[in-house]
């Protein structure tokens, strides 16, 4: 029998972030081993939470807070709806993911 639960659910708390989500989502998305994103909306202002249900796809679970509720209850939101073995969280003014267009050194 395949197991297809994730090996690894990333969660991605965002408040007020259209100006990056877009763009840590898309590198997220790149990693090579069976994965989730699991992104929750705090109750964002400024236009994420509309370009967040634009860019929605099959691996993107998104969950929508109808206050906002701070970073920690974000990522406990998100884990209860996780299904991956292992999870891992990051904001998207972190900068875990290594750029591009720069050389490590």
């Amino acid at each position: 029998m395949r197991n297809d639960k994730p090996i690894l659910s990333i969660i991605i708390p965002v408040f007020n972030e259209v100006k990056t989500v877009g763009e840590i989502i898309g590198r997220v998305a790149q990693i090579n081993i069976p994965h989730e994103i699991v992104v929750v909306d705090d109750c964002s202002t400024d236009g994420t939470r509309e370009m967040l249900s634009s860019i929605r796809p099959r691996t993107f679970r998104l969950i929508f807070n109808p206050s906002n509720q701070g970073k920690g209850a974000c990522v406990k939101k998100a884990l209860k709806k996780a299904k991956g073995q292992d999870s891992g969280d990051t904001g998207c003014r972190s900068r875990v993911l290594p750029r591009r267009d720069t050389e490590a050194g």
